[in-house]
């Protein structure tokens, strides 16, 4: 593929990936919502749900549909430790400084070649 599927510029925060865009994306995009709640703690938090609306023309193919459906599939039943645990096994996590860009295009193109 060579490029992302998204323009989102991913960004090493020190959690991991971050970026303020998802939300702005989401919340222009029908076919989802953000909904404001309270985690265990009593702090908020913010997820992002379908809202059940279906996208009349999709501008993925059948091969970004397929990764998008494996990576749902891996992890849709993980609590967040286990999610954590498995975006900082990733490549470009592993590999990267913290408060850094990330150039998730590099690392495929260098797993590609590996």
């Amino acid at each position: 593929m060579g490029r992302q599927i998204t323009d989102i510029k991913w960004y090493f925060h020190n959690f991991g990936p971050y970026v303020d865009d998802v939300i702005e994306v989401v919340q222009s995009d029908p076919r989802f919502e953000v909904v404001h709640s309270r985690n265990y703690y009593g702090e908020g938090k913010l997820e992002i749900r379908s809202s059940g609306r279906q996208a009349s023309d999709s501008a993925l193919d059948a091969q970004e549909l397929s990764i998008l459906d494996k990576i749902i599939s891996e992890t849709s039943s993980m609590y967040w430790n286990s999610f954590i645990k498995h975006v900082y096994a990733t490549n470009p996590i592993r590999q990267s400084d913290r408060y850094q860009q990330l150039d998730l295009v590099g690392f495929a193109q260098e797993s590609a070649q590996a």
